[in-house]
């Protein structure tokens, strides 16, 4: 745990008040948003290629190609792979790189 000072003690430990106060913002924060932001992308990034993954394997099956013949559609448990998979690489992506 960090020792509690005001701006008015940085004469007793020698620093400028300047290098407090950053130090003073890396203790608040964590100074890690960003990182937490980018880590969560690449998680969405792995999860949504899974699902993706396990949207198409769904969609090679004998029981979803023969209702597709029929109906002309994938079954709903498909279509939520597929869905919920391109959804989660798209977002995971832009948290990725931008880090918003």
């Amino acid at each position: 745990m960090c020792p509690t000072l005001s701006l008015d003690d940085h004469a007793l430990v020698g620093l400028p008040v300047n290098t407090f106060k950053r130090n003073l913002n890396l203790h608040t924060n964590g100074g890690s948003g960003m990182a937490n932001t980018r880590l969560l992308g690449m998680i969405l990034l792995v999860i949504g290629a899974i699902l993706l993954y396990f949207g198409w394997q769904s969609s090679q099956s004998i029981g979803d190609q023969l209702t597709e013949a029929v109906t002309g559609r994938f079954t709903d448990e498909t279509m939520w792979f597929i869905i919920s998979g391109a959804v989660s690489v798209v977002v995971g992506a832009y948290f990725a790189v931008t880090g918003k």
